[in-house]
């Protein structure tokens, strides 16, 4: 194997102490960086012409790439702030500006970072670029507000970058705050609006079903009762006239057989959600997610599985 190659398998951004056991030196790593293979970033750490920049730049500060910077890098869904999120070990105060080590950090928000510390109890050196999907979900806790949390840990979940029992695991060892966003994950959600929606239906005490299957439409996001099928219309899968021609198919059908459909935007979820909260609180009592004596003598009746 060739020092590009063992750099490559850690991600295109190494520390000296990942590639020691793979059979590198630190005179390898310095004849490298002479002869321009690898890049250096600070010291004992090295890049790969090409690697990725956000794990350069969180290199750079002196941590690890951690959060919404590194879920969003997986293609989990997240509510992005525009900040660099590094964590750092609890006590490092030697912090370097993302763009040039040479600079001190200072105000870590003044520089676009978002700075975590290790947990209590973890005085493991840094020698990752990047966290795991687990300490990174853990750490997004701290940051994010709470739905926005669970809804990363949901796409987590879907996407099968992790499970329930290792976040469990891992949430054990934490704050309540942790655990309880654990107890809130959901596979099931198809997306970060689907979460919020769901979320926000629980603290309503409304009670609700999520994926159900409906012969000829699929799946739909959200069932209140027994005919209230709500659908949000995600920005990323919404947008094309080839979707926007499904949707309709699919409303169609349901309209057909008697639900009642509301389809949301994510503007209408995200900005508008008191808006969207009354419409379904008074829907529901006046008990027209129900059906009536009317429509089922009428043929209409449970068509939702």
């Amino acid at each position: 194997m060739h020092l590009t190659e063992a750099v490559l398998l850690l991600g295109g951004v190494a520390h000296n102490s990942r590639l020691e056991p793979l059979g590198f030196a630190g005179a390898d790593v310095r004849e490298a960086v002479r002869s321009g293979t690898v890049l250096r970033i600070r010291r004992r750490w090295v890049h790969l012409p090409g690697a990725p920049e956000d794990a350069i730049r969180a290199v750079r500060v002196g941590g690890a790439l951690t959060a919404v910077s590194r879920l969003a890098s997986l293609g989990v869904w997240c509510a992005t702030d525009g900040l660099l999120h590094v964590r750092v070990g609890r006590h490092d105060t030697h912090l370097g500006s993302p763009d040039d080590r040479a600079v001190a950090l200072g105000e870590p928000r003044s520089r676009g970072v978002c700075l975590h510390r290790s947990r209590p109890g973890d005085d493991t050196p840094i020698t990752v670029a990047a966290d795991s999907v687990e300490e990174s979900l853990m750490q997004m806790v701290l940051c994010q507000e709470r739905d926005h949390a669970v809804a990363a840990f949901d796409s987590s979940l879907r996407q099968r970058l992790t499970n329930p029992y290792r976040l469990a695991a891992y949430a054990e060892r934490l704050t309540q705050k942790h655990r309880d966003v654990v107890a809130l994950a959901d596979a099931r959600s198809h997306s970060g609006l689907e979460t919020k929606a769901r979320l926000r239906l629980r603290a309503l005490g409304i009670p609700y079903r999520t994926q159900v299957r409906v012969r000829g439409v699929g799946a739909v996001d959200l069932v209140v009762g027994d005919r209230l099928v709500i659908e949000l219309d995600g920005r990323e899968w919404h947008s094309s006239e080839a979707a926007f021609a499904e949707d309709r198919r699919r409303d169609f059908i349901l309209h057909e057989r008697g639900c009642l459909v509301l389809r949301f935007t994510y503007a209408q979820v995200i900005y508008e959600w008191a808006r969207v909260e009354a419409l379904i609180r008074g829907l529901v009592a006046r008990g027209e997610h129900r059906w009536s004596t009317r429509q089922l003598r009428a043929g209409l009746g449970p068509t939702l599985s």
